[in-house]
Parts: C-alpha cells; sequence; structure tokens
C-alpha cells in the first residue's frame, strides 16, 4: 500500500475525514479524537488504545512501534509499505472502530 491508498482507507470507514495536524494529513470520525495521524510515505501513527498498541508492537516489531507522549502510550507508528494489505486494513480500522461511537462500529461490522 501507499499513502494515497491509505488516505483511501482511512476515509473509506464511515464518518472519517481528514484534517491538517501539524502539516500532516489526519484522521477522525464525527469530531472525536483522531484516530490515525502523521501520515506520510513511510507510515502512520495509529491510536488503537493501549492494549492493541501493545499487541501490533508484539506482533511487528520492526515495523510498529510505540509512541509515547510523558507517560502514556498513545499510538503505534506503522511503517506500513513493510506489511501486508490486509495487515494495514485491520490495524486502520481497528483505531477507526476505537474511536468511532459504538452505533457506528455497529452498523458498519453488521455491513460487511
Amino acid at each position: 500500500m501507499d499513502a494515497d491508498q491509505v488516505r483511501e482507507l482511512a476515509l473509506s470507514c464511515p464518518g472519517a475525514v481528514e484534517y491538517d495536524h501539524g502539516g500532516r494529513p489526519s484522521f477522525r470520525v464525527q469530531g472525536r479524537p483522531r484516530f490515525a495521524s502523521g501520515l506520510d510515505q513511510n507510515g502512520i501513527s495509529l491510536m488503537p488504545g493501549e492494549v492493541a498498541i501493545r499487541e501490533a508492537v508484539a506482533e511487528w516489531p520492526e515495523i510498529c512501534t510505540e509512541d509515547w507522549h510523558g507517560r502514556r502510550l498513545v499510538s503505534v507508528r506503522v511503517a506500513y509499505p513493510r506489511l501486508p494489505d490486509a495487515v494495514v486494513v485491520e490495524l486502520v480500522t481497528e483505531a477507526w472502530a476505537y474511536r468511532a461511537p459504538a452505533r457506528l462500529v455497529r452498523a458498519y461490522r453488521a455491513g460487511r
């Protein structure tokens, strides 16, 4: 996957919108805190919650790295060009689902 495909994937999540955060594309759903940020040609930071962050880093330690702000684990930086497309889809969707309203997630999953 390239950056354009990751952008398209993030925007395909129901209710997702793109905005500029620090000069880089970021994504949120219905005004909630962002689920993805810092998209560039090398990677993206995803915010799927602490448990999912730790799982991604454990599964792909050379590809996923923890991002800490002070004492708080806030995101996982994913070098998406080095992962199979299906894994990128799973990680982005998981981050979106963590931030999206529950009713939106249920509707999305029911339609799959």
